[in-house]
């Protein structure tokens, strides 16, 4: 109604001035109250992205298997059994390859010992003797020069006859042939290790190291251990039961639970509308009807086909889906591999039914 018709029925109701001006006042009254109202915000809350998802560890569930094949000796631990990073899980008889290791280690230490003794060379006590006999061959060999020198003077003035000149030129020859044979034994036992000699020792040594690390890390994958601290969810081969070492068949199912997130699947039309750090309500009734918080911590980049489903018959299967990794707080616990529905908060005012990717909704 108006205000001049409130005005109009004023006057002829009631009559008078007074009754005007009560009623003018009530008309400005109504007035104002109908620009407040035009004028007050409208409240809108936040649209909702719903889908489905799966529990697992924020860690990536693990299947552990053996580097190399045999038949599986012990199992140390037990599901459920939570171990640290670098644990033993389960051994394989390694008695063979024990030996094996053993073996190179003896190996290695005698290349070790035969490169000491060629690096070490001739006792020094030995050379000490080839230097004095140098020695003593050298004062040999001066007398004898000085003794043919003089020899070799009084030869010129026929004072000694030819046979003693001879006999003086042979010794000093002789004692000069001496000096020789001594000067080179000492060379010889000086040089004794050649640098050939030292290659192929050093060589020797490398290879048996070698050998010996090869036997080692055998040995050393006979042993499954805990990648990172966490849990053993399953045990799939037990003492007893071979394993190949063509085929890496897992045989200890591990995951580090400390930590759970939600792997969710929501639909290619609300892909713009996703960021990390929304809020996420997660929910179903095998959490007994209980909400959980948590927050998109990853959406990732790549698009697939649906793997979780509701087994609703209005389920859509020809849809893709993209995957959203939420962190859940230290409150939530749950199995890994539960199916659970989640709701994401996105930004008011996002017009979540507005398709996406060609402009066409499905």
């Amino acid at each position: 109604m108006s205000t001049a018709k409130i005005i109009l029925m004023g006057i002829v109701l009631l009559g008078g001035g007074a009754s005007l001006s009560v009623y003018l006042g009530a008309a400005k009254t109504a007035s104002t109250t109908e620009q407040a109202a035009l004028h007050q915000p409208q409240t809108k809350e936040a649209p909702l992205v719903q889908g489905v998802g799966y529990v697992e560890p924020a860690s990536d569930v693990r299947n552990l298997s053996f580097k190399g094949g045999g038949v599986i000796g012990k199992c140390l631990v037990e599901v459920g059994k939570r171990v640290r990073s670098s644990e033993v899980l389960m051994v394989l008889v390694d008695a063979a390859e024990r030996r094996a290791l053993a073996v190179s280690e003896r190996e290695l230490e005698l290349v070790k010992a035969e490169r000491e003794n060629v690096l070490v060379g001739v006792n020094k006590f030995e050379i000490s003797a080839a230097e004095q006999a140098l020695e003593v061959a050298t004062q040999r060999l001066v007398c004898a020069k000085k003794d043919y020198e003089r020899a070799a003077a009084l030869i010129q003035k026929n004072t000694i006859s030819q046979a003693d000149y001879d006999t003086h030129e042979s010794a000093y020859r002789q004692a000069s042939a001496e000096a020789r044979r001594a000067e080179a034994l000492l060379r010889h036992l000086q040089t004794y290790v050649t640098p050939e000699q030292k290659v192929v020792t050093e060589r020797k040594v490398a290879l048996a190291l070698a050998q010996k690390e090869q036997a080692a890390q055998v040995v050393a994958d006979m042993r499954l251990l805990a990648p990172t601290n966490g849990t053993v969810l399953e045990i799939l081969r037990r003492e007893g039961e071979s394993v190949s070492a063509f085929v890496h068949e897992p045989v200890i199912v591990f995951a580090d639970t400390s930590r759970l997130r939600v792997r969710a699947e929501i639909d290619e039309r609300y892909v713009r509308v996703l960021k990390p750090g929304q809020d996420v309500t997660v929910y179903g009734r095998t959490l007994n009807d209980e909400k959980y918080h948590g927050r998109i911590a990853l959406v990732k980049d790549l698009m697939g086909k649906r793997t979780v489903f509701t087994r609703s018959s209005t389920e859509r299967k020809d849809l893709d889906v993209v995957q959203v990794l939420i962190d859940m707080g230290a409150d939530f616990t749950a199995p890994a591999g539960l199916r659970v529905d989640v709701v994401i908060a996105v930004a008011p005012g996002t017009d979540t039914e507005r398709p996406t990717g060609d402009g066409s909704a499905r």
